[in-house]
């Protein structure tokens, strides 16, 4: 199985899919970049988790495969924050709109 660096990825699926914890889900190469290890995958090294958009271009050439049909959980949220008085400024509304309409059109 190949890693992020912080090796939580394997067992946080594992365990989200029903999995006893096991130390093994912790074995195998990490790398410090998703590019670094979907590049891993690609060269045939073993089977990485990252988000879908990531691998999307590669699945679309052909060089991955999408062999896992269950949900990757999500370990971080992002929050767009500002000063309270910022959300008066019209670009940081501006912006705010943007950052929701990118969303939206990501989860159709």
């Amino acid at each position: 199985m190949l890693q992020d660096a912080d090796r939580a990825d394997w067992p946080l699926w594992l365990a989200a899919h029903g999995v006893p914890d096991d130390p093994r889900a912790e074995r195998g190469t990490a790398f410090e970049d998703d590019y670094l290890l979907i590049r891993a995958a690609v060269a045939g090294q073993g089977l990485a988790l990252v988000p879908q958009e990531y691998a999307c271009d590669e699945i679309a050439a052909g060089r991955l495969v999408q062999v896992l049909d269950k949900p990757w959980p999500a370990r971080f949220a992002y929050y767009l924050v500002t000063l309270p008085d910022a959300m008066q400024r019209p670009e940081v509304q501006a912006f705010a709109e943007w950052i929701r309409e990118e969303v939206q059109q990501a989860l159709a």
